[in-house]
């Protein structure tokens, strides 16, 4: 039997492609030695095979993204490659060849998406069965969102609007009243709604690269709680220099 013929409980998909707007090729800039997609896989890939969830690599089928495709095989991640823009088809391509209870949502540009919020997540899946989970309180660009694989069925035939289909949980906030939803809260000592860790320009890129030093043995290991001590303390030099003469 191949592995597109097996249930899967959990898919944990990693929305990529190369051609970003704002800092085009971002997914292949290097973040402590490596691709940043290699290190946001490499992150994820623990808490993924702890679960029993299987982590998929999801991007287009544009030439640009054959370097995007290579990391994830190199890596022995599946691929999928669909559309450009219209992200609710290719997770249903995801669907499609791995068919499946719940899907996570990570995007490429949030190399530190926390492993431990999102083993939680899936922890609180395992005896409950909304049509959307998101968190609350975790810094920008760590925390993940979970779809019920109906809710993805749903919206890939009811969504039209292209802003809708291009960032899936669109029409669910617009429509709230429509879905079951739930939200956790991040833990206190990562809650922090007010930091930002994500990566959408440039000056994102520099301050994530900052964080690291050549001395950490597995960066993509760092957890959460040390990213945000090392931002802060990063914020606090940055205030200092800006208060001299």
């Amino acid at each position: 039997m191949s592995d597109s013929d097996t249930k899967q409980d959990i898919l944990i998909v990693v929305q990529c492609r190369y051609n970003s707007r704002r800092l085009p090729g971002k997914a292949l800039l290097e973040l402590a030695g490596r691709p940043m997609l290699d290190f946001l896989l490499r992150r994820l890939g623990p808490a993924a095979a702890r679960q029993g969830a299987l982590l998929l690599l999801a991007t287009t089928e544009q030439r640009a993204d054959d370097a995007v495709a290579a990391v994830g095989r190199a890596l022995d991640v599946p691929v999928i490659r669909g559309a450009t823009d219209d992200l609710l088809a290719r997770y249903r391509q995801c669907l499609a060849a791995y068919p499946a209870r719940q899907v996570v949502r990570v995007t490429a540009d949030n190399p530190l998406t926390c492993p431990a919020m999102l083993s939680a997540c899936l922890d609180w899946l395992r005896d409950h069965d909304p049509d959307y989970l998101a968190v609350d309180g975790m810094p920008h660009g760590t925390a993940t969102d979970v779809f019920a694989s109906r809710t993805i069925a749903w919206l890939d035939r009811q969504a039209t609007d292209v802003a809708e289909r291009e960032h899936i949980n669109l029409h669910i906030l617009k429509n709230p009243d429509k879905f079951a939803m739930h939200q956790l809260t991040a833990p206190k000592e990562v809650y922090r709604p007010d930091l930002r860790l994500t990566v959408d320009t440039a000056e994102d890129y520099a301050r994530l690269v900052s964080l690291f030093v050549p001395s950490d043995p597995s960066p993509w290991a760092m957890p959460l709680t040390e990213a945000v001590r090392r931002l802060q303390s990063l914020h606090a030099r940055t205030e200092m220099a800006g208060d001299g003469p």
